[in-house]
């Protein structure tokens, strides 16, 4: 039986053969290889000028390319709208300023086709051996993928089933908790436990993604459209719509229309 310093040898021992292992590696060798076999996560590095230089197949084509040799070199102004490229590289500055995680941040964005999805970022600084910071990595994933696995969406299913079918409807937040049996605190430290949002930010979201379809298949005036998802006026529309896509209702259609 090992005793104590035993243990401790043989973990530092471990720790000296992971190094070594690491320091033989050929550079094309790269553990970001898995993330191109893990369904609905990806990955990605960028140097301090945001540049991308690793990103998983999977990602590459999320922003329309075939591979990840067409993707490197490009930032994200180069594949996203103004004011989502700006919050995004908002967010990596600070992570390669402070040297701190970015970690469930949750985002909406459009693929290539203009249909927005939700997803879950985590974004963390690179570092060299003298801990000087070089970039930054991190993980995408489906925000529904990534939340309902860790923390399923029992208590408050009722609720979001309701909110997701019927985005334009004026449920208080008293009444969606009533739903689920629950009190307002309860139902709304639940929610954001589950999604990570609170319940009235989910609830725009699923109204700018009901916008979304409607402006790429009909022909509704933008005002109407800001009706039929549950926003007040127009104005209303554009402000979070501009907000959480970066682009306005009526550059979105432009860009996104079918026909």
């Amino acid at each position: 039986m090992k005793g104590e310093g035993s243990d401790m040898l043989s973990r530092s021992e471990s720790f000296q053969h992971r190094d070594e292992l690491l320091a033989r590696l050929a550079p094309p060798i790269q553990f970001n290889e898995l993330f191109d076999y893990l369904r609905g996560v990806h990955f990605f590095a960028k140097n301090t000028a945001g540049e991308i230089l690793f990103a998983s197949v999977g990602l590459a084509r999320l922003y329309g390319f075939d591979s990840e040799t067409e993707f490197i070199g490009c930032t994200d102004f180069d594949v996203l709208p103004v004011g989502l490229a700006r919050k995004f590289r908002r967010d990596d500055v600070e992570v390669m300023t402070t040297g701190r995680r970015l970690l469930g941040i949750v985002e909406l964005f459009p693929n290539p086709q203009g249909i927005p999805d939700w997803y879950l970022t985590n974004k963390l600084p690179l570092r060299d051996a003298d801990g000087t910071v070089l970039g930054l990595m991190g993980s995408i994933q489906t925000h529904r993928d990534a939340t309902e696995q860790a923390h399923p969406p029992f208590g408050i299913d009722i609720a979001v089933s309701r909110m997701r079918e019927n985005p334009s409807e004026n449920l208080s937040i008293r009444e969606l908790a009533a739903l689920c049996s629950m009190s307002v605190r309860q139902f709304e430290i639940r929610f954001k436990e589950v999604y990570r949002l609170s319940p009235h930010q989910f609830r725009i979201r699923l109204r700018v993604m009901n916008a979304c379809e409607n402006l790429r298949n009909t022909d509704l005036p933008i005002a109407d459209v800001a009706t039929v998802a549950g926003f007040y006026d127009q104005s209303a529309l554009a402000r979070h719509f501009e907000a959480v896509m970066g682009y306005s209702p009526r550059q979105y259609r432009r860009r996104f229309t079918l026909g």
